[in-house]
């Protein structure tokens, strides 16, 4: 229970990070990935 505040910090500072940078990255890439992905079939309709 000593440890608990210490604990939250750590785990708020790893969401806070995870929640500014790596989510809007991984955002991005999936939407690079879904266009190709739509340039791809519609390459293949025509």
């Amino acid at each position: 229970m000593a440890n608990f505040g210490l604990v939250t910090v750590i785990t708020v500072a790893f969401s806070l990070v995870g929640a500014i940078l790596v989510m809007p990255a991984v955002l991005a890439i999936v939407s690079n990935i879904q266009d190709w992905l739509a340039a791809r079939k519609s390459a293949k309709v025509c």
